[in-house]
């Protein structure tokens, strides 16, 4: 935790801002940069601040520029999954399109274990009051698909039956 908050004190988001805008057509660069998103949205003041500082923004433009890249689309989904568990993130990535991207990504990677599994998770850190009849009524789909195509992924089971029970008990 030391080291994600020394990252973001010391520069770091500008740093990822500036890689990510600078090389928009680089899925590698992109698929690193969503990584260190991830990882410094581990800490739970860093959640706020990327939010905050047009983070979204930067993973959805990794997500659409590179709707064919397994790599970007699972790191941007687990990002987005880690951000999601700030209750005012849940907010800010269903009201800016967020639920459409991860959709997207679930329906262009059906066989990708990794983009189901951070989907999934992504979704079930979503669920609140507020959005759970958008979820349900576009997202519960998704999770049978996911759970059907994906029958010997532990993960990807794990993260939708998630989803599926915050579904049900926010009823």
């Amino acid at each position: 935790a030391d080291n994600q908050v020394c990252i973001v004190s010391s520069g770091g988001l500008d740093r990822l801002y500036c890689a990510m805008d600078s090389h928009r057509t680089s899925a590698g660069v992109q698929k690193y940069a969503c990584s260190a998103l991830a990882n410094l949205a581990a800490n739970a003041d860093n959640r706020v601040r990327i939010v905050a500082s047009g983070g979204l923004d930067r993973l959805y433009g990794a997500m659409d520029r590179h709707l064919t890249s397994v790599e970007v689309q699972e790191q941007a989904c687990g990002a987005l999954a880690i951000l999601a568990v700030n209750a005012d993130n849940q907010v800010r990535i269903v009201s800016s399109g967020g639920l459409d991207r991860l959709y997207g990504a679930m329906d262009r990677h059906l066989t990708s274990a990794e983009v189901q599994q951070q989907a999934c998770g992504a979704l079930a850190n979503l669920v609140n009051d507020g959005n759970q009849v958008r979820i349900v009524s576009s997202g519960h789909d998704r999770l049978y698909s996911a759970m059907d195509g994906h029958l010997t992924s532990a993960e990807v089971q794990h993260w939708a039956c998630e989803a599926l029970g915050s579904l049900a008990y926010n009823n």
